[in-house]
């Protein structure tokens, strides 16, 4: 695993340095870009792009905001045992950092990590600075509070999933959240290892559902991990 990253590591690139046009892109989808552009273009004066290695990891201590451009990132919680639990998984065009940008004390005293699934390239965007905007626009800050709730609601409905639902239905959910679109196939670029951590349980567990799942013909493996040959048939397996 790469070592974690430090702040020194967030700031590669210059403030101001030239955006690129897949950058620009994913912003205009974001929530900085779609619902709130006047606070994003204002951001995007000294934002600065990053491109991340997969599995690196970072702490989160409330400083990071940024818009995924592509790849994959996963926030989760640790125990100290080393079990990990799912929160959120953000892929291109998802803003992280909204909340600990409003809260960042009591977002950092939660200790949660942030990995990369797969490759990622993000766009960072200054949180100290975006608060301070929010804060001088009502409409704005309302609608930052519809995107904290909105981020809230996607992590407990994981967690409630996590909590209640079979492993098979837990892993085929995962499966399906972490399926990207290679070259006209669904790859998923994960090891069962890094199943077993998203759902909270263990490799060997994980290891009978993805060998059920290939038996039924959802799924099949490839040099690139396993590819998704059946989404609707997994998707009802979520739902089983």
């Amino acid at each position: 695993m790469a070592a974690p990253l430090t702040h020194a590591s967030l700031a590669q690139a210059p403030p101001g340095a030239q955006l690129s046009a897949a950058a620009l892109e994913a912003w205009r989808a974001s929530f900085l870009g779609s619902v709130i552009p006047a606070i994003g273009e204002a951001l995007l004066e000294d934002a600065h792009e990053q491109h991340l290695d997969a599995e690196e990891t970072l702490t989160g201590d409330g400083s990071l905001m940024c818009v995924v451009v592509s790849g994959l990132l996963r926030l989760y919680a640790a125990s100290q045992a080393g079990r990990q639990v799912t929160i959120h998984y953000l892929s291109a065009g998802d803003l992280l950092g909204a909340p600990s940008a409003m809260a960042p004390a009591r977002v950092a005293s939660l200790g949660l990590h942030l990995r990369t699934v797969m490759p990622t390239h993000v766009l960072h965007v200054s949180p100290v600075r975006f608060r301070a905007l929010v804060a001088k626009d009502a409409e704005a800050a309302l609608a930052v509070c519809d995107k904290v709730v909105d981020d809230l609601l996607v992590g407990q409905r994981i967690l409630v999933e996590n909590v209640f639902m079979h492993v098979r239905q837990r892993v085929a959910r995962h499966l399906l959240d972490l399926a990207v679109r290679e070259d006209g196939a669904l790859v998923v670029r994960a090891t069962q290892q890094d199943l077993a951590d998203a759902i909270g349980s263990v490799r060997e567990v994980v290891s009978r559902a993805v060998m059920g799942f290939r038996e039924q013909g959802l799924l099949a493996r490839s040099p690139e991990g396993l590819v998704v040959l059946d989404p609707a048939g997994l998707h009802r397996e979520s739902l089983a």
